[in-house]
């Protein structure tokens, strides 16, 4: 039997965030058998194995590894390995509520949507308030955008799988492992432009235990997401038919951060701009 969705989950050395994850997909109140889980082992070198066959008996999965780092490379190889029709992504350290697939299911029965994201609280409240996306109400986005970093998030994202095939998958240049935090962004933007209808959904929820602190952690969390926004504008201008729409976009979000005096950020956006195109001129 095809599943209805396969829910991919891509790690990096984190066992200890990894085994409260997987013990929390145990309760989905959805049919075990309608619905499948792929773990991908990235350049692990802990106990992570280890980790996973502790769920043995417990949740059916497939167990891939992706030896070169990168979470694009993992997440395209966990779409290789999946069968369903509906691909969901969520990260090792987050924890996703117990209706979790019906609600991601639910938000693909319009059939042109071709990407959704979901909401993403915060689990520990000690934590900064970073990486989540809390807005309450569905927000639609038409084919052909722009899309804004941020608008939807990696941690909790699903496309169909004739919107992967079509795009080529996630961008290996970019993402976690990379010199670029943007692989989601870029993706969802690329489909966008590929004319497929999106939609934020509140309703699939997962809570982000994350564990970065205010102060330096967030801060070089700030640079991180700085570059990426650099290299995610920069790669639009250069390689997109929509460049007079990137530059256009990118203008206006330094406008906006220039507005609200985040001259260190920009710098950052701007210097990864540059290292992007130097690197990656075509």
């Amino acid at each position: 039997m095809t599943p209805d969705l396969s829910l991919i989950i891509c790690t990096h050395n984190r066992a200890s965030a990894l085994r409260h994850c997987l013990q929390v997909l145990t309760h989905q109140r959805y049919n075990a058998r309608r619905w499948e889980l792929v773990i991908v082992e990235n350049a692990c070198t802990d106990d992570t194995s280890v980790v996973v066959a502790e769920i043995e008996g417990h949740l059916a999965y497939t167990f891939v590894r992706e030896p070169r780092i990168g979470q694009a490379r993992a997440r395209n190889a966990g779409v290789r390995a999946a069968r369903a029709p509906i691909l969901a992504f969520t990260d090792d350290d987050c924890y996703v509520s117990t209706d979790y697939v019906l609600r991601m299911m639910d938000a693909f029965q319009c059939p042109t949507i071709g990407y959704v994201g979901g909401q993403v609280q915060l689990h520990d409240h000690t934590d900064a308030p970073e990486t989540i996306q809390t807005r309450p109400y569905p927000l639609e986005f038409g084919p052909g955008l722009i899309m804004h970093p941020g608008d939807i998030h990696g941690a909790n994202m699903a496309c169909r799988r004739a919107v992967w095939e079509r795009i080529g998958g996630f961008d290996e240049r970019l993402g976690p492992g990379t010199r670029f935090v943007c692989d989601d962004v870029d993706f969802l933007c690329r489909a966008s432009l590929a004319g497929y209808d999106g939609l934020y959904d509140p309703l699939p929820l997962v809570r982000h235990h994350h564990g970065r602190k205010p102060g330096r952690d967030v801060d070089r969390l700030h640079r991180a997401y700085a570059r990426g926004r650099g290299a995610y504008y920069m790669k639009g201008c250069l390689h997109s038919e929509a460049r007079r729409e990137f530059a256009a976009h990118w203008y206006w979000h330094l406008r906006t951060q220039a507005k609200r005096r985040r001259f260190g950020e920009m710098a950052h956006e701007l210097v990864a701009a540059a290292e992007f195109a130097v690197r990656y001129p075509w």
